[in-house]
């Protein structure tokens, strides 16, 4: 410290000595104010306190109520539920309302709501284009897709003019319409994660695709199959 700073605290402290006096028991009131400052509580807050109090009464009486309605067999939780949320009321909306539906299925058959949507599991050595044209549409399931994208089966994707969907795989139609790709060795569609592609052949050489994310897939699908009726070869046309 510098000559300057010591002077100056030298005279205020011979100031405070000489025009300041104070007891024993002065500095201790003084010292115990500080200190009573530092160690402030919160102060008791009565509109808090009461509004803790309101809200805890009012959980409780609805604790009561819930389980007395519990032993009556009866739930009090219907009459606060949120439309579609704890139902089917969502899913409803949703599904495929449509005419009516013939659908063969390579693999196992999918759980559906439709009412209106008739399956039925196609063999192997039913999988040609003469046996699929009387469906509407044929599924591909996952554990079919390695075999139906042999070679063998090429022409029943291209030829046959009714639309396919390959369910739980993310690779597109291309396995299934280019006898010299294998499944296994298809790549995945990048940047997507899709639950299903449609591919359709059309009798005029149009080709069509689709693709589905998992929510609702099947049911879209449905509504697909429909708009792509009129464009669907049907073994009846030979007739005429």
């Amino acid at each position: 410290m510098d000559h300057f700073k010591i002077d100056v605290k030298k005279e205020v402290n011979e100031f405070l000595d000489k025009n300041i006096r104070s007891t024993h028991e002065e500095w201790e009131r003084i010292q115990s104010g500080i200190r009573q400052k530092k160690k402030k509580t919160l102060k008791f807050n009565p509109v808090y306190w009461t509004v803790l109090v309101a809200a805890a009464s009012l959980f409780l009486f609805l604790s009561v109520t819930y389980i007395g309605d519990l032993n009556k067999g009866t739930s009090s939780m219907t009459s606060f539920s949120i439309p579609g949320l704890f139902n089917n009321e969502n899913q409803d909306k949703d599904l495929y309302e449509g005419k009516e539906l013939f659908i063969g299925v390579l693999g196992n058959i999918p759980e559906i709501n439709e009412k209106q949507i008739s399956f039925q599991v196609i063999e192997l050595e039913q999988f040609t284009v003469n046996e699929i044209r009387k469906f509407d549409a044929v599924f591909v399931m996952k554990e079919s897709l390695s075999t139906a994208a042999e070679k063998q089966y090429t022409k029943v994707f291209t030829d046959s003019n009714i639309p396919f969907f390959f369910l739980n795989s993310n690779k597109g139609e291309y396995p299934f319409i280019d006898e010299n790709l294998e499944y296994e060795e298809a790549r995945e569609i990048p940047y997507h994660d899709y639950y299903a592609t449609g591919y359709l052949a059309t009798v005029e050489g149009e080709e069509m695709t689709w693709t589905y994310e998992e929510k609702n897939a099947l049911s879209n699908i449905f509504k697909t199959i429909e708009k792509a009726l009129p464009k669907i070869f049907k073994s009846e046309t030979i007739n005429e």
